[in-house]
């Protein structure tokens, strides 16, 4: 499964990542020391949150202009250019400086995130997961090289602590740079997008169970997650008392639990499917949150921030591989986009009332507020396979003689469609909600009283799928990038697979 662009997306993911541990690391230190007021040390921080929420859905529309490699390119660039401008204002300490610089740096992590679906891309459909989760478990190594890099280099500039470390995060983003020099693409996004520009709008996205369940997933995984992680800090030093030392080995514990588990999340993936994931991830999740009920004690922290970071990552990683399954080509980045904003937009908002929440309420208090989104995934995703189970129910009907007649995945011939009001109010009820009539045959190529005959082609821009019902139960994708070369079906066959 790995090739060359996976490698090189993967060391790039390395590097360009090591800006959020950074951040995090070091803004709320340098904004207590610049700040004219104590309590805006952390507004830095948030508004890189927000910075990379905002720009997440704009990172997607661009990329789709200029493509992955120019795009990344692109993004490197200026965000080694807003950490320097970072180290400029802690050099001359300059607070508002800084916190632009912390949001523009944040709008560069909006491009790092487009880096798991370009490694979705390098590979076929039903290896994503894996893909993704290679380039997950590389960031773990942004979490050690980020933060240790910035603590070794923060007296470069001996009178100005910390300016050295935004010099550094500035050489570190920079450097994928020479990496993509050798990344290859063979998309054309301007191609793709002129191929269907009949788009369905953000509602109707929505409207797909399956879409659906893919970024509330992934959503509602980070807001859980950005919610406990952000609180506990707070809750061991300030309210139990714990040591700073304590505190850290949990946070980095959870970092662990986080992006380990992408060593095998992938193949689980592949093996019992991406809905038995996320129900998997939600029940950690649920085991996470009735530990708060026992005493805060050091190891129930512990066992806490652990399962949280193992139960993010099989509901992110399970819910945006499956997002990639889920549109057509020329919906790309337009699905990429939306999903991103929704996701960090959440997250961002967990992020942000965390700090008040905790203060406010007790630890037991803000864990329990979680279950209502963990059995809000639940839900969706039980939604889900009752609609995927529908849909095989409805082409498992069809009489084997006749199922090449149809082009599934799950797009309907042009014939299909025309005899479309033939189908039970029942039936095309069901049918409406998927199926999508991307490509049509052309009507030269129909033949009433020739039989079974159905020629592909492939072209650049367009890849064969099997009109299977395996493909379908695994992937139940709304693109059908078939491109028939000629159509040919007995008018009686076409008649009793519809009439069935």
């Amino acid at each position: 499964m790995l090739n060359k662009n996976l490698i090189i997306l993967t060391i790039c993911q390395v590097f360009s990542f090591t800006a959020p541990p950074i951040t995090v690391f070091i803004s709320g230190i340098v904004g207590l020391k610049i700040s004219p007021i104590a309590s805006l040390a952390t507004l830095p921080t948030s508004l890189s949150i927000v910075g990379t929420a905002v720009f997440s859905f704009f990172a997607a529309k661009i990329m789709s202009k200029i493509g992955r490699k120019k795009g990344f390119i692109l993004s490197s660039t200026y965000s080694s250019l807003a950490s320097l401008l970072g180290a400029y204002s802690i050099y001359t300490e300059n607070f508002i400086l800084f916190c632009f610089s912390c949001f523009v740096i944040g709008t560069g992590i909006a491009f790092t995130h487009q880096y798991r679906f370009a490694a979705a891309e390098t590979v076929e459909k039903n290896d994503s997961s894996r893909a993704i989760s290679i380039l997950l478990l590389a960031t773990i190594l942004s979490a050690l090289i980020g933060p240790n890099v910035a603590n070794f280099s923060k007296n470069i500039i001996s009178d100005h602590l910390y300016t050295g470390s935004y010099i550094s995060l500035a050489i570190l983003t920079f450097l994928p740079v020479f990496l993509l020099i050798f990344y290859r693409t063979d998309n054309n996004p301007k191609s793709i997008e002129n191929i269907d520009s009949n788009q369905r709008s953000y509602f109707e996205l929505l409207k797909n169970p399956i879409i659906l369940q893919a970024i509330v997933s992934a959503a509602f995984a980070y807001s859980v997650m950005s919610f406990i992680m952000t609180a506990t800090p707070i809750s061991m030093y300030k309210m139990h008392g714990f040591t700073l030392g304590s505190t850290s080995i949990v946070i980095q514990s959870h970092i662990i639990g986080m992006f380990l588990p992408s060593l095998i999340t992938g193949i689980l993936i592949k093996k019992f499917g991406h809905s038995v994931i996320i129900y998997t991830g939600a029940l950690i999740y649920l085991v996470c949150i009735y530990l708060s009920f026992y005493d805060q004690t050091f190891v129930n922290y512990l066992i806490a921030l652990v399962l949280l970071g193992i139960g993010w990552n099989f509901l992110f990683i399970g819910g945006t591989s499956l997002l990639v399954l889920c549109y057509k080509e020329s919906e790309k980045f337009k699905v990429q986009g939306f999903n991103d904003v929704l996701v960090f937009s959440i997250q961002s908002i967990a992020s942000l009332i965390a700090g008040y929440s905790i203060l406010k309420f007790s630890w037991n208090e803000i864990n329990l507020a979680c279950i209502p989104l963990v059995l809000l995934i639940i839900l969706v995703s039980i939604r889900a396979d009752i609609y995927k189970k529908k849909l095989i129910a409805f082409y498992s009907s069809i009489p084997a003689s006749s199922s090449s007649l149809i082009i599934l995945t799950p797009s309907f011939s042009a014939f299909s469609f025309l005899a479309g009001p033939m189908l039970s109010p029942a039936t095309m009820k069901s049918v409406d909600l998927e199926i999508e009539l991307t490509f049509l045959p052309p009507l030269s190529s129909m033949s009433f009283f020739s039989s079974f005959l159905l020629k592909r082609i492939k072209t650049p821009l367009t890849t064969i799928l099997a009109p299977s019902k395996e493909l379908l139960a695994s992937s139940f994708s709304t693109t059908s990038n078939c491109k028939p070369a000629a159509f040919s079906c007995s008018i009686s066959s076409l008649f009793s697979a519809m009439l069935k």
